[in-house]
């Protein structure tokens, strides 16, 4: 079974090896496909206001997502209805999932 938890330090590693190849592709977040490891753990870890991991049973990592306010609604003066407070960009076991909040 599949269970979401918060982000450990020893988790990085394997984070980092779903991360890579995606972020080298280029095709899906606004990361340079040049982003180092440790710029790319800034981004993922340090700047959100959470992140999270999926794990299997044997508490292998399978996926990931973080959470962080949406900038366009911090940027936005007046209260919007169509803009999302915070938005979560998992990724389970490479795949790519929009789950918004």
């Amino acid at each position: 079974m599949t269970a979401l938890r918060l982000f450990l330090p020893g988790d990085w590693l394997s984070v980092w090896r779903i991360l890579e190849p995606v972020f080298r592709a280029g095709e899906t977040y606004p990361y340079s496909p040049n982003i180092t490891e440790a710029e790319a753990r800034v981004a993922w870890i340090d700047v959100p206001a959470a992140t999270f991991v999926a794990v299997g049973d044997l508490g292998e990592v399978l996926g990931t997502y973080y959470i962080k306010p949406n900038p366009l609604l911090v940027a936005t003066k007046e209260p919007r209805h169509d803009l999302h407070t915070f938005t979560a960009i998992p990724q389970l076991n490479g795949v790519l999932l929009n789950v918004y909040f």
